[in-house]
Parts: structure tokens; C-alpha cells; sequence
């Protein structure tokens, strides 16, 4: 790492949280929650192949290429908290090959579908956001704990950023809506685009569903049942 970047990192991330005060035991009374954070930062250490890509399919769309400028910063953020912590505490610290190796994967993808890939952003963020929201209520270290919740403010944020994208997609072509439908079918979370599987807090995801539902209603203009009826899903 240069030491412009690593000044740089020390300006933003010494004065967001409270490195000193980590209580190493505590964080490591939950191996689980450590395990499951560090297959989190591996996801967020692969947003900016995935966002290259995105600005790469946008590059047209101004406020879609604002959007993941700051979807990048931000993945960024989550991605050095959770890398600095898992070093600071001792646990499997990621390293910057097992990143490349991971960015490596999806090099030579192409993406061609700009409704597939805002769906599966969505998707993506609303799980993020209700993963670290879930996660929160089983970790036992202060500082970590104190983490979660800039984390799980910023992912709804990009969620919702998503779901603007695709209403303004269907404002401008109603015709994509049966697109948008079919993506919903198949939505995939970004993060299985470069590891094989990835894990929730809980098996009990009733409630991020049910919300999932809701956000997709709101970009339908009507109830799920109703476009059950119709046969649209």
C-alpha cells in the first residue's frame, strides 16, 4: 500500500471508530460472527470489479454513474473496517491476493443487461443491509457492535438508490416493467458472482422478504397477489 493511501485511510477510519478500545476476547467469544463478517468483507472487497463493470453499462445514465461512485466509496469503507478489525483482532486476516483472486473471476464477464444486474443490485444491498442489521443483535464486542449501524444505514440507501434506477427505467419505457418482473424471478446477489455461496445470519429471513416484497410492489404500482393473477410471476 502506498503511504498517501495509507494516510489516507488513517484520516478517514481513526476518527470513525475506536480501534484502541476492541476487546479481543469478546470478539473472539463468537468465532460464528467473525466467520460471517469476513465472507461480508470478501463481498465488499469484490464491489469495485462488479461497480467497474456497472459504470462500464451506465456510462450514459449520469445519475446511475453518481450512484455507484458512491456505491464504490462506501463499499470501500465497509470493506477496510471489516478487513482492519479482522486483523486487529486476529481472525483469518484477508489477504490482498485472496482478494485479486476473487476480482479475477469475473474479469472477463461482460454485463448486457442493465435491468438484470439494477434488480440483482437491489437484491443485494436490501440483503446486505438486513444482514448486518440481523448480525448486530449477536455480537458481543463493543466496537464492533457500534459498527453495524452506519453499515446497515448505508445499504438501504443503495438499495433504494437501485430501486430509483428501475422506476425511472419503467417511467421511461413502460415496456421494461415484464423485464424488471422476470429479473425479480431470478435475482442473484452479487456476492455469488464470486464466491460459491453465501450465508445469512439466520435461517429466519421471513421479515427481509416480506420487505423485499414491499419494495418490489412499490415498483410494480401494485400488490404481488395481483400480478400472481395475471400470471406476470
Amino acid at each position: 500500500m502506498s503511504d498517501l493511501l495509507h494516510r489516507h485511510e488513517k484520516h478517514i477510519f481513526d476518527q470513525r471508530y475506536d480501534w484502541q478500545s476492541i476487546d479481543v476476547k469478546a470478539a473472539h467469544a463468537t468465532p460464528e460472527i467473525l466467520e460471517l463478517l469476513r465472507e461480508a468483507c470478501l463481498v465488499e472487497s469484490v464491489l469495485p470489479a462488479y461497480i467497474a463493470k456497472m459504470m462500464d453499462l451506465f456510462w450514459d445514465d449520469l445519475d446511475a454513474s453518481t450512484i455507484f461512485v458512491v456505491e464504490g466509496f462506501e463499499a470501500y469503507t465497509h470493506y477496510y473496517t471489516l478487513r482492519r478489525y479482522l486483523d486487529t483482532v486476529g481472525y483469518k486476516p484477508i489477504t490482498d491476493e485472496e482478494v485479486i483472486e476473487l476480482r479475477r473471476k469475473e474479469r472477463d464477464s461482460a454485463y448486457d443487461n442493465p435491468v438484470r444486474e439494477l434488480v440483482n443490485f437491489m437484491a443485494t444491498e436490501h440483503y446486505a443491509a438486513a444482514f448486518f442489521r440481523d448480525i448486530k443483535e449477536y455480537i458481543k464486542e463493543p466496537v464492533l457492535k457500534a459498527m453495524m449501524p452506519r453499515f446497515v444505514d448505508e445499504e438501504e440507501r443503495h438499495s433504494q438508490f437501485a430501486a430509483d434506477l428501475i422506476s425511472s427505467v419503467i417511467e421511461r419505457d413502460p415496456s421494461k416493467r415484464s423485464e424488471v418482473i422476470e429479473a425479480v424471478k431470478n435475482a442473484q446477489h452479487i456476492g455469488s458472482y464470486f464466491l460459491p455461496k453465501i450465508h445469512p445470519v439466520t435461517s429466519n429471513n421471513l421479515a427481509t422478504l416480506i420487505a423485499f416484497n414491499r419494495r418490489i410492489e412499490d415498483l410494480l404500482g401494485e400488490s404481488l397477489s395481483d400480478v400472481l393473477v395475471k400470471g406476470d410471476l
